[in-house]
């Protein structure tokens, strides 16, 4: 059943719409020619964008012309989000190898990168396909088109957005606040790396909701915004290392087992052992880091009644409740500034990795790893393309491939 729909909220999305089809169409358009890997990243989040405003200014339109542009987004999301991900593995294993100072981990550390490299250039057919199957489907050009006639319906003397836009917009804002707070109680456990997974997918999809709301109002949410990027951020940075140690047990097993078909035992692969272990170590004590970050950054939110205040703004601008929106700092109405809200216990993270080495892998036959540039795709950085690598590296290389 479709809602009645406030005539400025639809030209509200209608033109946010456009907006982000002109950015995914730069982007892929850039993504063809290979020349910035950050092309694949900002046409990624152009697309994230587009479905999460799909979802909002659904009624504008046929739910069955929306889910099937929704479909065909999300299919060039996925097929972007693998090459990202490898992209920034490789941006981390680069500045990695700069970091290292003992010279036995070379061959473990750019075997690794040769592998990363490996799987990147296998994803690109799938980046170029994508770019393709979104432009063949003239999705793009339907959206374009619908949002285009509900900006020319608009009047050019329209009064700005009123009660039931903000209504509107704040019911999709709430929902996903709810969807996140309901995952808070992951922060309690430093090893539960499907619930924080979980939570950082809701983080983000509150970050796309609140951005689409925006305009409507005039910088109250810049705030909230600003919360919920930085948490996106920390949950990303600790994700990327869950999926490293996950990664990094996987290569183990298949480099032992290549070693041994190769030539006829590991004895080889031992070589790799201290560059894998570098990796494994330094990832576990990012990890252990950023935990710890992320719940003090999460009290800090708690103690501003920082999520409380968002749900006071939305209220007051869609003209139900007829009080101030708080500012930021300034407690709730019935609320006392001495007694900030109770925030879930956070145990220091013990940077436990997952899964786990071949026996022929020791940690003790490893060096310590200091602390190494670490890579994200939390957020949104640039990433140079990776260049070839120096001479030194180019030797131990070979050495890697025994």
């Amino acid at each position: 059943m479709r809602h009645s729909v406030d005539s400025t909220y639809l030209t509200l999305g209608a033109r946010y719409l456009r907006r982000q089809i002109r950015q995914l169409t730069e982007q892929l358009a850039g993504a063809r020619l290979g020349e910035d890997v950050e092309c694949v990243h900002r046409a990624r989040v152009a697309t994230r964008r587009l479905r999460t405003a799909l979802r909002m200014f659904r009624d504008g339109w046929s739910s069955k012309r929306v889910k099937r542009w929704r479909r065909e987004i999300r299919r060039v999301t996925e097929s972007l989000g693998a090459a990202r991900d490898k992209d920034v593995q490789i941006e981390f294993l680069y500045g990695i190898l700069r970091a290292a100072e003992r010279p036995e981990c070379a061959p473990g550390l750019v075997r690794l990168l040769a592998d990363v490299q490996r799987e990147r250039d296998a994803l690109e057919p799938a980046v170029l396909e994508a770019a393709e199957r979104i432009e063949a489907s003239r999705v793009l050009d339907e959206i374009r088109s619908a949002a285009k006639k509900v900006i020319s319906r608009a009047l050019p003397d329209q009064e700005p957005c009123g009660s039931a836009a903000y209504r509107q917009a704040g019911r999709f804002v709430l929902e996903r606040l709810e969807q996140l707070l309901a995952r808070q109680q992951s922060l309690d456990d430093p090893q539960d790396c499907e619930a924080h997974h979980a939570l950082r997918i809701a983080v983000k999809r509150l970050r796309y909701t609140l951005e689409a709301a925006k305009p409507l109002c005039a910088g109250q949410l810049d705030e909230f915004l600003e919360a919920a990027r930085k948490l996106q951020t920390l949950l990303g940075d600790v994700h990327d290392c869950d999926v490293w140690q996950e990664q990094l047990g996987e290569f183990a097993r298949r480099e032992s087992a290549r070693v041994g078909r190769r030539f006829g035992s590991e004895g080889r692969f031992t070589r790799l052992v201290p560059g894998i272990e570098y990796v494994r170590s330094e990832r576990a004590g990012h990890r252990t880091a950023v935990f710890q970050e992320l719940g003090r950054c999460w009290r800090e939110l708690e103690e501003r009644q920082t999520w409380q205040r968002l749900k006071e703004i939305l209220r007051c601008q869609a003209g139900d409740d007829t009080r101030q929106a708080p500012a930021a700092g300034q407690p709730l109405a019935g609320t006392s500034p001495q007694a900030p809200a109770v925030s879930p216990g956070l145990p220091a993270a013990s940077g436990q990795p997952l899964g786990s080495l071949p026996p022929a892998v020791s940690a003790a036959s490893a060096p310590a790893a200091p602390a190494a540039p670490a890579a994200s795709n939390g957020g949104q950085r640039t990433i140079p393309r990776p260049k070839a690598l120096a001479e030194p590296s180019r030797r131990a290389m070979l050495l890697a491939r025994g």
